[in-house]
């Protein structure tokens, strides 16, 4: 685990670097016509786009996203894994579901982080959370085979998979969103 370790936490300073001083402009900016983002309700909180429409199946092809829909993405899927396989508790009072939407306990679509500090703070608890989860997952259970768990389909894994191809797969998920969210930093800052 030390290696994966080492390369989550040297992605986690060079993220922390590129959205450094991230304004709400840019958080919210949309690059194209359509896109998903976080959207002021009436009732003045956030929601994540598209609820309340279903967010599974995605459509084909798939939305262009703001760094926003991005941010709150992070934040979602990781927590949303933590629970599902064991490695918290799920809360005593889970957030609501709704039709279409992932099972996950601990996240409300309907209720996200509106700004970019927000966000951050946010993502800085989830991401501290599943670090800290990694860091203590034992060898033995790091090798396990997945079995038939709800979702596995959804990361291209199989029953027989290793645990740890999860772990993989949400690093991977943090990995390439920041870089997508590196990349529309510098578009917002060339447009013309």
């Amino acid at each position: 685990m030390t290696v994966v370790l080492d390369q989550i936490d040297v992605w986690w300073m060079w993220f922390r670097r590129r959205v450094e001083g991230l304004t709400e402009d840019e958080y919210l900016w949309e690059p194209a016509a359509g896109c998903w983002s976080v959207r002021r309700r009436d009732d003045g909180r956030f929601s994540y786009d598209p609820w309340p429409d279903p967010f599974w199946p995605p459509p084909e092809p798939p939305p262009v996203t703001t760094i926003a829909w991005r941010m709150v993405h992070m934040i979602a899927g990781p927590t949303g894994r933590l629970v599902k396989y064991g490695f918290e508790r799920a809360p005593d009072a889970p957030a609501p579901q709704y039709d279409g939407w992932p099972e996950t306990p601990t996240f409300d679509p309907a209720d996200v982080a509106g700004t970019p500090g927000a966000a951050m703070d946010a993502l800085t608890n989830t991401f501290g959370r599943w670090r800290d989860a990694c860091a203590a997952i034992a060898d033995d259970r790091a090798w396990e085979a997945l079995g038939d768990r709800e979702g596995i389909d959804v990361m291209k894994l199989g029953e027989n998979d290793p645990f740890l191809n999860v772990v993989q797969h949400v690093n991977r998920e943090y990995i390439h969103h920041g870089a997508e969210i590196a990349l529309l930093r510098d578009l917002y800052a060339a447009r013309s």
